[in-house]
């Protein structure tokens, strides 16, 4: 680095103000890559602008999009139909033991039913149930029949299992 010597002329300052000044010289900067702007592109604009579309269109149209039955409307109340139904149906598949029966009907809130099944012990279990919007849900459980336990045979030595 080389020191310059330099006349200053400072007329306004009043006397002896053109006197010499030592200054440093002026470093050349150099600029890093992560400063520079960008060069220009034009499909950042494109996606911009799609962007910008996509974000008007979702806020003209509120709701659930693709799905107008599920939108929800203002000021609509659902109504619904008074609750009646009755409904039964069976099982007897002797080969798999598979033995079950089940009905049940409603009236508004109020709900009767019942089943029954033949559990692996031979016996019979029945529940009987209602449901109303006074007393809750009961249910009452019988257990018909003996129980049986076949015997498991016992195997020593070599057998198959």
């Amino acid at each position: 680095m080389k020191w310059e010597l330099e006349t200053i002329n400072t007329p306004d300052w009043g006397p002896n103000t053109d006197l010499p000044v030592t200054r440093k010289p002026e470093k050349t900067r150099v600029t890093p890559l992560s400063a520079c702007p960008p060069k220009y592109s034009m499909k950042s604009d494109v996606v911009f602008i799609v962007a910008v579309a996509t974000i008007v269109a979702v806020h003209a149209y509120p709701g659930y999009h693709g799905y107008p039955q599920l939108a929800q409307s203002s000021g609509h109340v659902d109504h619904y139909a008074y609750p009646v139904y009755k409904f039964d149906y069976a099982v007897h598949d002797p080969h798999t033991g598979d033995i079950k029966n089940q009905w049940e009907s409603r009236d508004g809130d109020v709900v009767k039913g019942s089943y029954s099944l033949v559990e692996a012990d031979g016996t019979l279990r029945t529940v009987d149930y209602t449901a109303d919007k006074h007393n809750g849900f009961n249910a009452v459980v019988k257990k018909t029949g003996h129980a049986h336990h076949p015997q498991q045979a016992t195997h020593y030595g070599r057998g198959y299992y």
